[in-house]
């Protein structure tokens, strides 16, 4: 009987191919892997010839989704080219590791034991047993172990004698008083044991085991240890039941950048060693020429040469084999990219880490949320931004079908939280309904929040519907429901808005609140235009709009009166929002009503100046004012029965959203101008700030020919113009210039 245990990287090309080297030279009857047990039954479609890596076990808990565990392949993986291997050869595959419902299930433990067939040494560990593989980097002159361990085992060529000899440096690193390790290692290392007992009792003879370097020591002591030890280190571990599926994953994800624990350095650049070609450092620098000059960036044949021979003579200097990816990086930023780190972060994003998305077929079993969601997908012809792992912008006109497929997709998405697509608002080029602007990047950790989706139906449209009346249930206030309505109109969930629009009609008569009801409008406006696009029944939206408008007429004056700044600064944007909406609702008597509360509010005691300045501006601008009464009630509002203060606050209502009206006004300039002049230095410098922003709202060119008038008056406005009183006029610049904040 003949036990191989092979010792690999992660995802290293080196370990990948001294694999396969040593699988075809022992000719095993069964193969043991390092993956979860209860994984197995993805065993099978590994040799199915449209699963195409990267690609990811996703393996979780069906009844908590927040117990989730993936496990990424490239094709460079070890463990994957072994599996391949294996199936061609019709040899028996296992899984070795903790069952993953071991792992799920597991509870507090001490944060660390050692390994039970030694004892643990009295005297203190020396300091590079937390991290013996950095240890030996640097007595080996590089800076991380990363680059050691590249450098070392996955560039250049395999001698024979590597496993041995990286079987005998883990042996060494594992001795007692080495690094302790965690109760859930030497847990999976006790059930690795168990397994490989298990393949030995079932009557295989030339048994394989791939796993990581660091556990050959633990499997080395399989005959030593006994089965009743390392089934004791496993009593009382409850097993939950797991459901595994495969997911797509990318090099993006399997990189050290992004976070993940056993991630490779570079990714790209690991496809091309795995390759086996010979020039791979020829071929990688071609390869940049190439990206460079779809970049439209100089990159010669010559600078190819240049780049070649400069990474290898670093490689020389440093005593490597062949050039690794410093080497590389240097060479390329010296030869193509002119000493750019800008141009280099493309290579380095395109070429060493990589933009590759692996490929799951759609007949292997998945979720059945995700089967239709996929079918969505090419349906709203979004495959390409899908597969992209570059953020990717997509505009869409919602009179086109497909772009309208599209757009009731993602916002389905949204609303299940599984965010692919960012709505950018207002950033597109048409400013009307009919036209979104997305931004969009597919992350294969996505398909976690799709399985989690799962829980509320099995097709995007089912989920998405169940979701938003379970949100709506939580919604206590007319604005809150509202956005909902207006969601589930974009998602075109229509058979869940009737019970929405049931719910707000309720709401709305239990709601007293007039903030509510003029916060509530805008977004109701924005349903009805939607309604338009999206083909969506208005009658009942716009029905409950009209009552909105209605009651907030009744309520506004009462609303407006005896309260403070801020709440009056609150509630005067309200009635600006709904003040430019409401003249896009249908029924024309509804702005009438509108106009008459505002009319109210412009004379009636104790509504807050703020408002009362507003709304006179507002009734103006409609020519619903003439200029004679406008001018009467902003004398009123800044006349002597009034304090400065309460002055400035109808001003800033009045004056708010454009200063033209006083450029074109003589007699509303004139009446502001003896206000100001009238004032006392003390109480002027007191309502200064307030007066000056008010006027800071204004543009530019506004406030410029603000200061032309100040200074010359009405009868030119020109700078040509003499000056009746040079001198005068000088005195009251630095007056004006704190005023307007003009030059």
């Amino acid at each position: 009987m003949e036990i191989k245990l092979i010792g690999i990287r992660h995802h290293g090309p080196g370990s990948a191919r001294a694999t396969l080297q040593v699988l075809t030279d022992a000719e095993p009857d069964c193969l043991l892997v390092e993956a979860p047990a209860d994984a197995e039954g993805l065993i099978a479609s590994i040799g199915d010839a449209g699963l195409d890596p990267p690609v990811a076990m996703l393996l979780y808990n069906p009844k908590d989704f927040q117990q989730a565990i993936y496990l990424p392949f490239a094709a460079f993986s070890p463990e994957w080219q072994a599996m391949r291997f294996a199936l061609q050869q019709e040899i028996p595959i296992c899984f070795m590791d903790l069952p993953a419902g071991m792992l799920f299930s597991a509870e507090e433990e001490p944060p660390q034991l050692q390994l039970p067939l030694e004892p643990i040494p009295e005297q203190q560990a020396p300091g590079w047993v937390d991290d013996p593989l950095s240890a030996i980097a640097q007595l080996a002159g590089f800076t991380d172990s990363e680059r050691w361990w590249e450098a070392t085992f996955e560039t250049g060529g395999h001698d024979p004698n590597t496993m041995k000899i990286l079987a005998d440096m883990m042996r060494a690193m594992r001795e007692p008083g080495g690094r302790r390790e965690s109760a859930e290692t030497l847990r999976r290392e006790a059930h690795m044991r168990l397994r490989l007992h298990q393949a030995v009792k079932d009557g295989y003879r030339r048994i394989a085991v791939v796993c990581g370097a660091w556990h050959l020591p633990a499997l080395e002591q399989w005959r030593q240890i006994k089965p009743s030890s390392d089934r004791a280190l496993l009593k009382g571990r409850k097993k939950i039941k797991i459901e595994a599926t495969w997911t797509p994953w990318s090099y993006d994800r399997l990189s050290l950048q992004s976070g993940y624990q056993a991630g490779v350095l570079a990714p790209a650049w690991y496809e091309l060693l795995f390759s086996g070609r010979p020039d791979i450092v020829s071929r990688w620098m071609v390869k940049v020429a190439r990206l460079l000059r779809s970049e439209a960036f100089d990159a010669s044949s010559a600078r190819v040469i240049d780049a070649v021979s400069l990474a290898q003579t670093l490689a020389t200097l440093r005593g490597l084999r062949s050039p690794g990816i410093e080497e590389l990086k240097e060479a390329a930023l010296s030869a193509f990219c002119e000493g750019s780190e800008e141009r280099l972060a493309l290579v380095e994003r395109r070429l060493i880490f990589g933009d590759v998305v692996g490929k799951v077929p759609a007949h292997l079993p998945k979720a059945p949320l995700q089967s239709d969601l996929e079918s969505q997908i090419r349906s709203a012809r979004l495959s390409r931004e899908w597969k992209s792992t570059e953020p990717v912008t997509k505009k869409l006109d919602l009179r086109v079908d497909a772009n309208l497929l599209a757009s009731r997709l993602l916002h389905r998405l949204s609303l299940l939280e599984v965010p692919w697509g960012i709505l950018r608002e207002g950033s597109t080029e048409s400013q009307g309904s009919f036209s979104e602007s997305w931004r969009l990047r597919w992350k294969p950790d996505l398909a976690l929040r799709v399985l989690e989706a799962s829980m509320w139906g099995r097709t995007v449209e089912e989920a998405a519907t169940n979701r938003l009346r379970n949100r709506a249930k939580t919604a206590h206030d007319l604005p809150a429901l509202i956005a909902l309505i207006e969601i589930g109109l974009k998602a075109q969930l229509e058979t869940a808005l009737p019970d929405l629009l049931q719910q707000l009609q309720k709401l709305a008569a239990q709601t007293r609140e007039v903030a509510h009801f003029l916060e509530a409008l805008p977004p109701l406006v924005n349903i009805l235009r939607y309604g338009d696009v999206r083909r969506t029944a208005a009658a009942p939206v716009e029905e409950l709009a009209g009552q909105l408008v209605e009651r907030a007429c009744i309520g506004l004056p009462a609303a407006s009166s005896g309260i403070q700044e801020e709440p009056a600064a609150v509630l005067f944007e309200q009635v600006r929002n709904a003040h430019q909406v409401i003249p896009l609702l249908p029924e024309t008597s509804w702005q009438d009503d509108w106009l008459k509360a505002l009319e109210t509010l412009s004379i009636q005691e104790r509504v807050h100046p703020l408002l009362q300045g507003g709304a006179t501006r507002m009734l103006f601008d409609k020519e619903r004012l003439n200029l004679d009464t406008t001018a009467s009630l902003l004398a009123y509002g800044l006349s002597g029965g009034q304090s400065p203060y309460e002055a400035v606050q109808w001003l800033e209502g009045f004056l708010h959203g454009s200063g033209l009206l006083l450029v074109f006004h003589p007699d509303l300039w004139t009446i502001i101008d003896e206000w100001v002049t009238e004032l006392p230095l003390e109480r002027f410098q007191e309502i200064l700030p307030l007066l000056r922003r008010s006027f800071a709202r204004f543009s530019q060119a506004e406030r410029t020919k603000m200061l032309q008038i100040a200074i010359y008056g009405f009868r030119g406005s020109s700078i040509e113009d003499d000056l009746p009183d040079p001198d005068r006029a000088k005195k009251v610049w630095p007056t004006l210039r704190l005023l307007i904040g003009g030059n």
